[in-house]
């Protein structure tokens, strides 16, 4: 016993180690004394952890079809894929160039594309021919339709075009709105000669002279040529008595009916895209050129072109009202036109164009 109590005290433990171990032992059993005797447990509290699938939207991969290739007038599309806003309402778009309204409206009425852009004026026409489309959002609903010439040419004004070659694509929405064109003016079609340009051909085919004249967004393709030397004229179909609506964003009745979240998610970011890129011209312009490298677009002229696009979206009707909003009155008065102008005959409520219900709340 001697022994045992001489090699107990032979190593004796620092008193600080001691109460160091004590501690802990009372920790762990959760002592709420001074590990006196009496031991009682504390409470457990369970903290959820967040499920970032509760408060995050499914991802939906969906693309969108613009009416024509990729230029200063479509920098909001690359703008929303570049500073995230797609992906910020969970959606992975992919952004196609296009060749016109009406293939556009024919490959978002068939379900190859999701949403796309297209013309105001073409929508009407194609629905009233029983295409199963809806605009959602404008993205610029004044009308940007005109015809484009060099300067030298001499044409300034719609009855310049008799006797003259006009190079227009047949699926675009300038030749859809060619014949309302012609009769508010009063110019004979026989008296000028249409021929069908691929829309890639139009600009080097005016600057070979081989037309007179072409069917296009003037600002937006006479932009490039005046920034290099090459003087152009232009006017719009606006200012020749055809103010049908401009550009704004499409999708299918069955998808209107089938996914209305992601038709309110798509628009959302595009509708901020635009507001971003009306505040930021340079990110819009960068945006567009670093994601479409191989058109190899000069950022200062495409920078140009947006804010053209950006300072003259608005017809009288929608100033002052949030970006993507329509004017029944607008509506109207496109659908009047090309009742006059191109024999549409339609009578359908103006309801079955158009919708401003998936625009954000204000």
């Amino acid at each position: 016993m001697e022994r045992d109590r001489a090699s107990m005290t032979s190593h004796p433990i620092p008193i600080g180690k001691a109460a160091r171990r004590l501690a802990l032992l009372c920790a762990a059993v959760f002592v709420a004394t001074a590990c006196s005797g009496s031991a009682t447990l504390a409470p457990t509290t369970t903290v959820a952890t967040p499920n970032p699938s509760a408060t995050q939207p499914p991802v939906e991969k969906v693309t969108f079809r613009l009416d024509w290739v990729p230029t200063g007038t479509s920098a909001y599309a690359y703008l929303a894929v570049a500073k995230g806003f797609f992906t910020e309402q969970g959606l992975d778009v992919t952004v196609e160039p296009g060749q016109g309204s009406k293939p556009s409206i024919d490959l978002v009425a068939n379900g190859s594309d999701t949403f796309g852009s297209a013309e105001g004026g073409v929508v009407v026409q194609a629905v009233t021919q029983g295409e199963k489309v809806k605009m959602v959002s404008s993205t610029y609903p004044a009308g940007g339709n005109g015809i484009l010439a060099l300067k030298s040419s001499g044409i300034t004004k719609p009855q310049d075009l008799v006797g003259k070659t006009v190079g227009i694509p047949t699926a675009s929405s300038a030749f859809q709105l060619w014949p309302a064109f012609l009769a508010a003016n009063n110019i004979d079609p026989n008296s000028v000669k249409v021929v069908n340009l691929a829309s890639s051909a139009l600009v080097t085919q005016l600057v070979a002279k081989t037309v007179d004249a072409v069917g296009i967004y003037p600002f937006s393709s006479g932009a490039p040529l005046d920034a290099a030397g090459t003087p152009t004229s232009s006017f719009l179909y606006s200012d020749s008595g055809v103010n049908t609506l401009g550009l704004g964003v499409i999708a299918s009745l069955s998808t209107i009916q089938a996914k209305p979240d992601v038709v309110r998610r798509f628009v959302a970011a595009i509708v901020k895209a635009i507001a971003y890129g009306g505040a930021h011209p340079d990110e819009a312009a960068a945006a567009l050129v670093s994601l479409n490298p191989d058109l190899k677009l000069d950022q200062a002229v495409a920078q140009q072109v947006w804010i053209r696009f950006f300072a003259a979206r608005d017809t009288a009707n929608t100033k002052g009202h949030p970006i993507g909003w329509m004017a029944a009155a607008d509506w109207t008065q496109t659908e009047d036109l090309l009742n006059k102008y191109a024999a549409l005959n339609s009578n359908m409520t103006i309801d079955n164009f158009y919708t401003n219900d998936f625009l954000p709340a204000q």
